[in-house]
């Protein structure tokens, strides 16, 4: 009868046991799933936590930061990319002397960074990054747009700032435009130079940036 009664006993502890390691079993086990959530989100950056992202550095060495110049003048625009203790700068040269007297369709030239394939920041948007950059100009420009573009074109991001001959930096909260999901297919992150005033006041130009990163404020 003793014998009877211990195995019950034994029956009725694992009867009690056999749930809780289950249910820590799948509490791991979503946890494991939740993390490679998040490391697919932040692909093609393959960043953890809140540590800073180069976003020049990354795509400067596949050579997929490109000049755009939308009436065609090859000329217009010039980049330079170079090493500066270790992080990555972009010098452009701007010239609009071959610039077209109408401009009704908005000419420009643009710093292009895109990214092949498109580029999942909802990571970046839920952790709660910026995107950041420093900047300086000379001669005569005096403004750029700052656009943020998903794979179809739409801007997730578009701000006017001003640079001037001393660097300033500038910084944008990634939730602080749109939802989520806007941030889930970007394709472009562009510099653009209207051929306006307000961007530039003369013929010619420069601007320099770095320390163009994502970051946590």
């Amino acid at each position: 009868m003793e014998k009877i009664l211990q195995f019950m006993e034994k029956d009725i502890v694992a009867i009690w046991v056999a749930p809780i390691v289950i249910a820590a079993i799948i509490g791991v086990w979503k946890w494991i799933t939740a993390k490679a959530r998040e490391r697919r989100r932040g692909m093609p950056f393959c960043t953890y936590g809140k540590r800073a992202v180069n976003v020049f550095e990354k795509y400067c060495e596949k050579n997929r930061i490109h000049s755009v110049v939308s009436y065609g003048d090859a000329n217009a625009l010039s980049l330079i990319t170079e090493l500066n203790k270790g992080k990555v700068k972009v010098r452009a040269e701007v010239d609009l002397q071959n610039k077209p007297r109408n401009n009704d369709n908005r000419n420009f030239v643009m710093i292009l960074l895109k990214y092949i394939p498109k580029c999942n920041m909802t990571y970046f948007y839920a952790k709660g990054y910026s995107f950041m950059f420093d900047a300086k100009s000379e001669k005569g420009i005096c403004g750029m747009q700052v656009e943020v573009k998903d794979i179809y074109g739409a801007k997730v991001m578009d701000e006017f700032v001003k640079v001037s001959n001393e660097w300033k930096h500038y910084s944008f909260k990634l939730n602080e435009y749109g939802e989520s999901a806007a941030w889930k297919e970007i394709q472009e992150i562009c510099f653009t130079f209207f051929t306006e005033k307000e961007y530039i006041s003369k013929n010619k130009g420069g601007v320099e940036i770095e320390n163009c990163i994502l970051k946590v404020e």
